[in-house]
């Protein structure tokens, strides 16, 4: 995984393909904090699907 710049350091942040062959676009923090055991894998449909143990950080909603 690869740190979005700009975007929480130790957070979990997203950012979806506009279309296929196409570019990105911008990141979301969605908050959280990265803790262990980051995994990522391949859906039915073909998105990547991540998965990790979390904590929330005080003030997450």
């Amino acid at each position: 995984m690869v740190p979005a710049a700009g975007v929480g350091t130790a957070g979990v942040s997203m950012t979806r393909q506009l279309s296929p062959n196409a570019g990105y676009g911008g990141w979301t923090d969605l908050g959280g904090a990265i803790t262990d055991y980051p995994a990522a894998s391949l859906d039915p449909s073909g998105a990547l699907v991540t998965m990790t143990v979390t904590r929330r950080v005080r003030g997450d909603g």
